[in-house]
């Protein structure tokens, strides 16, 4: 039934954590050592249900890591914003934004551009702040 080196494909074909349950208590019937089941196989099927559920957690974290990118949709956050995290990229976009528009100034911007020259970072206030104006200002329309 399971074979050496079989042991990680046994889940591969469920697409979430109540799927790989559902199986291994299916194969847990037949292979545990208490209705006559050999411990070996046993303990492959247990390594092979743990390892698909961390991979499919990783799949999913980096999935919704990828569909918020992809969505280039700014929301509310709750924590700080480093230079690092895409959500950053908002500050380009109101400067390119005031650029078009002459009449639209930056110096508060530019006041939390330079809090980010000093610490570090933005705080979750004045992002949020940010993405008030991005959309009060329709600048997600192109």
């Amino acid at each position: 039934m399971l074979q050496k080196g079989y042991r990680w494909t046994v889940f591969e074909q469920c697409k979430d954590k109540s799927e790989i349950k559902s199986l291994f208590r299916k194969l847990a019937k037949y292979l545990h050592p208490d209705v006559g089941g050999d411990s070996y196989l046993m303990n492959r099927l247990q390594e092979s249900k743990e390892y698909h559920e961390l991979k499919l957690a990783l799949d999913t974290e980096i999935n919704r890591e990828e569909q918020k990118k992809s969505r280039r949709g700014y929301e509310k956050v709750y924590e700080d914003v480093h230079v690092d995290d895409w959500e950053f990229t908002i500050i380009d976009e109101i400067y390119s934004y005031a650029l078009k528009n002459k009449s639209f100034s930056t110096q508060w911007i530019d006041s939390i551009y330079e809090y980010y020259e000093i610490k570090g970072y933005i705080t979750s206030a004045q992002y949020n702040t940010l993405v008030k104006c991005y959309y009060s200002f329709n600048m997600h329309e192109k």
